[in-house]
């Protein structure tokens, strides 16, 4: 015999086992009870009866046995599967022998039997059920003979039971196959949101996630894409990595689920909308393998909740992001503060000097800032500020970064760039700043230095921001530089 290992989660055997044995144990000493009280007749009067009362010690002495060493562990263990089966038998033959030695009306012990069958059919395999069903039928059987029917009155007490029994096996089974798969998508529900929980991306939560559905949804293809305002769908992500996906970008399904924002299920597909990444949305194809002993709300719910795991994980990534961005943006300007600065110039570093290219950094500060304060209010202030960071930013290359290192100053990072290439962008940036209608003729003053293959990260600021204030101090509105290996 073996259990369905396919099926209820271990903790929900080892429950329903435990309570099972427990109650035939208990049932059977019942029984006894009720026989030697109430039939009338003397028992015990053939070898039968010791047999039925050395079964019952043994099934009640087990649940005796299993209670005590439950209690004394604080938890539930499974025993090995021929234990309780056997215990179970033996209940069953013991209630055949009481019925046989007391002399009790057939139907008033075999009734019990179906109690072992009931609780057969919720832990055990259909093997386990099979066997337990024609083992009661039998021993019904047994005990109609011993009692005197004979003939067509026999088969029809058999046919009787064997028919009963079979509408338990079957019902039974049916109920608690639905139970068991919901209880077992749940555990694997579980799993795929543990497993994609420690993913710091959206990409790399797609990864570990898109290969575990199938364990919720009978997959043969998963697809991820995006949708962005306005836009076509892009595939993101595939399961197999390999499979064929192009054609399957404009399916209705997954329009439909992510216009309605709900799970869209047909007979092929399932469409489930995940969440958002980077402004898009995002949704997930299902192409289904047929399972005929899928139920229609069974796939339903396991969708809605796939979905809900998805969305978990893309949810706590685009939070964590904008945690992330907002400790490296700078609120008035919208520009990189200085941890992201110095972030990105260690980064460059590491690029300049696998690639062997230059780097260069400039620092840039508004010429009497205070005193504009001072004329015109801090909300006007404000404004400058980000005027200015908005003309510095669209002033440099794409690869360039442009960072607001405090106040009024400000900082920009020129890979690839030498001292002179450097100078002569910061030199335009000056001229575009002098001559900005939006900055109202204020002017900048600027220190330009080339990183020298050696120095920090502060090292190298330092250099420029001393170039700066050399600026300052000849006159303002000017650029100067600081020639590599000099302390300015």
């Amino acid at each position: 015999m073996r259990y369905a290992d396919d099926a209820a989660p271990q903790e929900m055997v080892q429950a329903v086992l435990v309570d099972g044995i427990i109650a035939q144990s208990v049932a059977v000493p019942i029984v006894v009870t009720i026989a030697v009280l109430d039939i009338g007749h003397e028992p015990w009067a053939s070898p039968w009866d010791l047999a039925a009362i050395s079964l019952v010690g043994f099934s009640t002495l087990y649940g005796l046995v299993l209670t005590a060493v439950q209690r004394r562990r604080r938890g539930i263990s499974l025993p090995p599967a021929w234990v309780p089966f056997m215990v179970q038998m033996a209940a069953f033959a013991a209630l055949t022998l009481l019925n046989v030695s007391t002399h009790a009306p057939m139907g008033y012990y075999m009734p019990v039997l179906f109690l072992g069958l009931l609780y057969t059919c919720e832990f055990g395999a259909l093997s386990m059920r099979l066997v337990t069903l024609g083992a009661s039928v039998a021993l019904a059987g047994v005990a109609a003979w011993a009692d005197g029917l004979r003939g067509m009155a026999l088969v029809t007490l058999v046919v009787m039971f064997a028919w009963i029994g079979g509408v338990i096996v079957v019902l039974m089974g049916h109920v608690v196959g639905v139970l068991q798969r919901a209880l077992a998508t749940g555990h694997r529900l579980q799993a795929l949101s543990d497993a994609v929980a420690g993913a710091d991306t959206v990409d790399r939560g797609l990864e570990i996630g898109l290969p575990l559905v199938d364990a919720v949804l009978p997959a043969e293809l998963v697809l991820v894409v995006e949708r962005r305002p306005g836009g076509a769908l892009t595939g993101v992500a595939s399961w197999p990595a390999d499979a064929e996906t192009d054609r399957l970008h404009g399916l209705p399904e997954l329009v439909q689920a992510l216009d309605s924002d709900a799970p869209v299920l047909t007979a092929q597909w399932c469409a489930l909308p995940i969440g958002y990444r980077d402004g898009a949305q995002l949704a997930m194809l299902v192409r289904l393998r047929r399972q005929r002993d899928r139920s229609a709300i069974g796939m339903h719910e396991a969708a809605r909740s796939l979905a809900a795991a998805m969305l978990k994980m893309t949810s706590r990534v685009a939070f964590e992001t904008m945690l992330r961005r907002e400790g490296r943006t700078d609120t008035l300007t919208g520009l990189g503060n200085r941890r992201a600065l110095l972030e990105h110039l260690h980064e460059e570093m590491v690029h300049a000097t696998t690639d062997g290219r230059p780097l260069s950094l400039a620092m840039l500060d508004l010429d009497h800032f205070k005193r504009f304060n001072d004329a015109h209010g801090h909300v006007a202030g404000d404004a400058l500020l980000r005027a200015m960071a908005a003309l510095l930013h669209s002033g440099v290359r794409d690869r360039d970064m442009v960072a607001r290192y405090g106040g009024e100053e400000f900082c920009v990072v020129l890979p690839a760039s030498d001292l002179d290439a450097a100078r002569a962008l910061v030199d335009r940036l000056c001229s575009s700043v002098r001559t900005s209608t939006d900055l109202g003729g204020v002017t900048v003053s600027a220190g330009v230095g080339q990183w020298d293959g050696a120095e920090g990260a502060v090292a190298l600021i330092e250099r420029a921001d001393r170039a700066l204030y050399r600026a300052k101090r000849a006159g303002r509105d000017r650029v100067e530089t600081a020639a590599v290996g000099t302390a300015c």
